[in-house]
């Protein structure tokens, strides 16, 4: 169960990112992709769909090679506390 409904947290970001809290400031030029990005949590991300990204000039990748062994990765779903290995 999570601790807050998605109008909530939307409300949440507005404040911090869009017009706060009377409604008057300007949003972050971020604040549309800021906001997708958190329903896409909010809903289960990465087992949703991803929103695209904010920096259309930065290109995601590393020049250096991993050379250590293979890892697994564990985290808790916050809303549902179910173990999720990748």
């Amino acid at each position: 169960m999570n601790d807050f409904t998605q109008k909530e947290m939307e409300g949440w970001i507005n404040f911090y990112k869009g017009t706060g809290s009377l409604g008057w400031s300007t949003p972050s030029k971020n604040f549309v992709p800021s906001k997708e990005w958190a329903i896409a949590g909010y809903k289960g991300w990465p087992g949703v769909a991803s929103p695209k990204g904010d920096r259309p000039n930065c290109k995601p990748t590393c020049t250096l090679k991993y050379s250590k062994p293979d890892f697994q990765v564990a985290w808790f779903r916050r809303s549902n506390k179910k173990r999720t290995t990748i």
